[in-house]
């Protein structure tokens, strides 16, 4: 008997199950929970407050400390606060939520969720009012990170920390400042005394979306390509790209949300909390597989994505380049099935010496073990020769028998049971013919 651990998840738990728990179970995470909170607490206080000593506290704030270094942000001492880049701890705590708790679950104490659902949405009815958005163009997930964004940046401003400020001018600033002056965030949900809701407010709030060169919509979008010249060309080359790319793989592309998504995404990149990590890269692990089946596509996808940044002035970041790319195979409606439908598909036959059942027994076990993109079938016809098979439209031939003259595809012939050697031997000329079909994707 094998001595370890094993882990028993329940079917309405997945792997990000286990990293919450384990999040939520550091001294760390705990410690940088707390002090979010309440910036009055002394080391002595987190080591009584989460039974530990005073040593393990101090330690662990160095260990987190060595981590902020990189991004001009630490953890001061008594009282115990997280100073330096607001910009940066503002988004970390944006992702450090949205890593740590679940849609259903509201993190933020002394808030309640209920009053601030009833007035933000009176700032998206205000919104559609105002024609620049669609009644629909928020999803729960999406709505979700900017309720995270809003209470971060509350909190931190009720602590008196602050971004830089700049007089940023757009439709949704004095849309804000008006709906939030007359019946938008009342004082339960502000817990601000004394504090007016002045305009220095709504930018510390809202900043990540007051920027002048966000786009909110399809209107949004074509004002900013009329009076930026590089925001045109790029929005071009990107669209030139798509067409270009859908036509090759001959699959349907809806260009204007598309567009706009990705356009959104990099707008929105420093501010977005699924844009950062604190545990595992998604995208990052998504987009090694996409690459691993579709080579030559991810390839192209990464050289526009990467010019499409440059021509928006951006900087020529791996990670964030990355996650545009994760966005554009996630919103291209259909990309992914019909690529693993049309080009992965790997056809299968077996033939049987013996008889067609056990043909079939044959199919039955195959199809528990390979990939659901191999395609199997039996044959079934009552004539049988080499020029035969040379004619029909198949990858690869499993056999109980072996065919001596040379045929113009591979074949592996097995047992009447088929052995682990065996079974290995099938599975391994599936993975080479499934990237063999991958390289061989074109586009011109």
């Amino acid at each position: 008997m094998h001595k370890g651990i094993q882990i028993n998840l329940k079917y309405n738990y997945s792997l990000g199950t286990i990293y919450r728990e384990i999040l939520q179970d550091t001294l760390g995470f705990q410690i940088l929970q707390e002090i979010f909170f309440d910036e009055a607490l002394n080391i002595q206080d987190l080591a009584y407050k989460f039974h530990a000593s005073i040593s393990s506290v101090y330690r662990t704030i160095v260990e987190l400390n060595q981590y902020f270094k990189a991004f001009n942000v630490m953890i001061k001492t008594n009282p115990c606060q997280v100073i330096g880049d607001e910009t940066y701890i503002r988004k970390f705590y944006r992702t450090f939520f949205k890593e740590a708790y679940t849609p259903l679950e509201w993190p933020f104490r002394d808030y309640d969720e209920k009053d601030f659902d009833e007035n933000f949405k009176k700032i998206i009815r205000k919104l559609v009012f105002n024609k620049e958005l669609d009644d629909n163009f928020l999803d729960f997930a999406f709505y979700r990170s900017i309720k995270l964004m809003v209470m971060v940046s509350i909190i931190r401003y009720r602590h008196g920390h602050f971004v830089d400020t700049t007089n940023y001018q757009s439709f949704l600033y004095d849309i804000l400042i008006n709906g939030i002056r007359f019946f938008v965030l009342p004082k339960s949900l502000l817990q601000l005394k004394n504090t007016p809701v002045s305009k220095e407010y709504v930018y510390q709030i809202f900043y990540p979306y007051l920027d002048e060169n966000i786009a909110f919509g399809q209107k949004s979008l074509l004002s900013l390509q009329k009076r930026h010249p590089y925001i045109q060309d790029a929005i071009t080359h990107l669209e030139t790209s798509l067409q270009r790319i859908a036509k090759s793989l001959d699959i349907a592309i809806d260009l204007p949300p598309l567009v706009l998504a990705l356009y959104g995404t990099v707008s929105l990149e420093d501010h977005d909390p699924n844009n950062m990590y604190i545990l595992y890269k998604r995208h990052l692990i998504f987009n090694k597989s996409f690459k691993k089946d579709f080579p030559i596509i991810y390839k192209n996808i990464h050289e526009m994505i990467r010019k499409f940044r440059q021509l928006l002035q951006k900087d020529d970041d791996g990670d964030k380049i990355g996650y545009l790319i994760f966005t554009l195979i996630n919103n291209w409606e259909n990309l992914l099935p019909i690529l693993f439908e049309r080009n992965q598909k790997i056809r299968l036959l077996v033939i049987s010496g013996k008889h067609l059942t056990h043909a079939e027994s044959i199919k039955g076990f195959l199809s528990t073990i390979l990939p659901k993109h191999v395609q199997i079938d039996c044959y079934k016809n009552r004539d049988f020769s080499v020029g035969i098979l040379n004619n029909l439209n198949y990858d690869l031939f499993i056999t109980t028998f072996p065919i001596r003259q040379p045929i113009n595809l591979k074949t592996v012939a097995v047992s009447d049971f088929l052995y682990p050697g065996e079974i290995e031997r099938i599975q391994q000329i599936v993975s080479t013919l499934t990237l063999e079909k991958s390289n061989k994707l074109k586009l011109d």
